[in-house]
């Protein structure tokens, strides 16, 4: 085999293993998710093919920053120690590639790795919570203060359980390792040999392929390019959280949080949060007494009403740009609001709910968990990672389960918000990939409610300037 030939040898090789130990860690996580969620063939197919996506997305960046670290290495040796003949050069900077390859798969090696054993643990990709975990350790053993800390003494209790840990961990290793035996087998003695004989006869054009097929993997391997990852019509969220990738999942969390702000100084100059919140409190709900600084506006109260002969559907309509006061009114002798006047008679109904948030996904946030919408990004992309307390979470504790609608895809301007709602309790998200092609769309921004056993429900419907439809959206 040329040079040219030899190195596209070891780029392809580490490349792709990179992304067979990607695919080996959620094949291994397949089997608990198919004992806890049975999909239908369809839904397994698009989970499986959009973690492969996702898997390339990251093994082609992670290629490329070895590529660069095993350049730089190789140059930096020549120029120390110079090297005469071509042949010596090049295999410099073949084998520099290869050493360079090592670290960089051995790190996405153990990112996936905790990512497995946390995905065991909670059912999520690595997050906010676990970092936090994490930096809990780091902050109490540098005051050696480890073992007396709560983050201490649930990692002792863990490594107590060797028997469930140790058969998780053998049974991980063991899939990983077949998987790259299977991809050494193949590779010489199929893909190797084929590199070979198009290296010899079309070099030029086997690394132009080389080059555009890397590019393909970072984008995605789809029009959209990588964040189609993201906005991906998998609506049962156990399924779209597995397709994610664990190590961009990662890598997004560690840079939402670094770069994550609080409220600007200069607004919380001329009223802090904790003076914020006692006014609301004030206004709102003089006298009450409130439970939790966390959610500001969860206050007691005593229980009135009788109680119900059997378990209520749930269903919650987010209304936008839509004000209470035209609700039961005419108009020419018709209704301007005829479903929302018919649900009203049979729903339980509130004279005041207050939603702050200047733009729609700020007022979901709020409306959904009960806490105060940060400024600038919404919490839904800033915070994607987060656990909170909401509404969907309460409620599947109690027995029930969650569906939202949407008209709009799950990520649109990379709000996050399928991501969000799947951290934070909701079972199934369908959005605009759910409705076929042939539906009918407007131009502007739809969504409603519809109703259902056990659900929370949306659906499309359009809400437009003079439009005669009932809007009934967020």
């Amino acid at each position: 085999m040329n040079r040219a030939g030899l190195f596209a040898r070891t780029l392809v090789f580490w490349w792709l293993l990179l992304v067979v130990i990607q695919q080996g860690q959620r094949a291994f996580l397949l089997g608990n998710v198919l004992s806890r969620e049975a999909p239908g063939a369809g839904l397994l197919l698009k989970t499986l093919v959009t973690g492969v996506r996702a898997d390339f997305v990251t093994a082609s960046f992670a290629i490329v920053g070895a590529l660069v670290l095993g350049t730089a290495a190789a140059s930096l040796l020549l120029i120390v120690r110079p090297r005469r003949r071509a042949g010596s050069v090049a295999r410099t900077y073949v084998r520099a590639l290869g050493v360079a390859a090592v670290p960089v798969t051995g790190l996405c090696f153990l990112v996936q790795s905790v990512d497995m054993g946390y995905y065991l643990y909670s059912g999520q990709r690595m997050d906010f919570v676990l970092f936090d975990y994490f930096g809990e350790l780091i902050g109490q053993s540098s005051e050696g203060t480890v073992a007396a800390s709560q983050a201490g003494q649930q990692t002792a209790a863990e490594l107590r359980e060797v028997g469930k840990w140790t058969a998780r961990a053998v049974g991980y290793l063991t899939v990983e390792i077949a998987a790259i035996a299977g991809w050494w087998l193949a590779f010489t003695r199929l893909i190797e040999p084929a590199l070979a004989g198009w290296y010899a006869a079309r070099p030029r054009v086997a690394t132009t392929a080389l080059a555009l097929a890397i590019s393909a993997g970072a984008w995605g391997l789809h029009p959209d390019g990588p964040d189609s990852v993201q906005s991906v019509a998998i609506s049962s969220s156990t399924y779209y959280i597995l397709a994610q990738n664990p190590i961009w999942h990662a890598a997004s969390t560690l840079h939402t949080l670094t770069r994550s702000g609080g409220v600007a100084p200069e607004i919380l100059a001329i009223m802090g949060e904790e003076r914020a919140a006692r006014i609301a409190q004030a206004t709102l709900l003089p006298g009450a007494s409130f439970l939790s600084p966390r959610y500001p506006l969860v206050h007691t109260e005593a229980a009135t009403g009788t109680a119900l002969e059997r378990r209520p559907n749930v269903l919650l309509l987010f209304i936008e740009a839509l004000d209470r006061r035209f609700l039961g009114r005419t108009y020419d002798g018709m209704r301007g609001t005829p479903f929302l006047d018919r649900l009203h008679n049979d729903s339980v109904y509130f004279e005041n709910f207050f939603s702050n948030g200047s733009q729609t996904f700020h007022g979901l946030f709020s409306s959904f968990c009960s806490a105060m919408p940060r400024q600038g990004t919404a919490a839904t992309k800033a915070r994607f990672a987060n656990d909170y307390l909401c509404l969907p979470t309460l409620l599947g504790r109690a027995g029930y389960a969650t569906r939202m609608v949407i008209g709009q895809n799950r990520d649109r301007s990379h709000s996050r918000l399928g991501m969000f709602m799947a951290r934070n309790g909701l079972d199934e998200l369908i959005d605009e990939g759910g409705f076929p092609p042939a539906a009918q769309r407007r131009s502007c921004f739809t969504s409603t409610a519809a109703a259902g056993s056990r659900v929370i429900g949306l659906r499309a419907a359009p809400i437009c300037a003079g439009s005669p439809t009932e809007a009934t959206s967020w």
